[in-house]
């Protein structure tokens, strides 16, 4: 059965250049397949896996998030890989390889990418959920991901932080 994703979808959502070969993203498609059903759940990633003509609606919502995802995750084989003496940096004629921050910056980027249409894809499963009915199904001890998790530290000011005390 073919991907959901696939490497050409990678090159028209994402912009990816068409000379990246399809063995640097193969691994990566894997991986968000296997967070594509845990978004999906099982029953609803079998459904749309197996017949995925009769959801055309959803996979406008569900390929943006896979393709930034995909990005994401195989940014570390863009720029390395490993060969007989070990891992080591592919850089043509002419080209400067990425400093650690900027290899930083792109994954945050496609980090943020991903997760906003993460989001947008389990807003619009919830908005549709009478369509959709198999994505309230939970099968028993199945992990599920419901959305973006911010974490991190509320920082409000409260009134009694201010230096005001007239």
């Amino acid at each position: 059965m073919p991907d959901l994703i696939a490497l050409a979808d990678l090159q028209t959502i994402t912009q990816l250049n068409s000379n990246v070969e399809a063995r640097k993203v193969a691994n990566a498609i894997a991986d968000v397949h296997l967070e594509a059903e845990k978004v999906l759940g099982r029953t609803g990633y079998a459904l749309v896996y197996t017949t995925p003509a009769s959801y055309t609606a959803l996979l406008a919502y569900l390929k943006p998030w896979m393709a930034w995802r995909v990005r994401e995750i195989a940014l570390p084989e863009f720029i390395s890989e490993p060969e007989r003496a070990g891992m080591v940096k592919v850089i043509g004629e002419g080209q400067e390889a990425l400093t650690s921050s900027d290899k930083a910056d792109q994954k945050a980027l496609a980090r943020d990418r991903s997760e906003a249409r993460l989001e947008r894809l389990v807003e619009y499963l919830c908005d549709n959920v009478a369509t959709y009915t198999w994505y309230t199904t939970n099968v028993s001890g199945e992990e599920r991901i419901q959305g973006k998790n911010s974490g991190g530290f509320i920082m409000r000011r409260s009134e009694r932080q201010n230096t005001y005390r007239g």
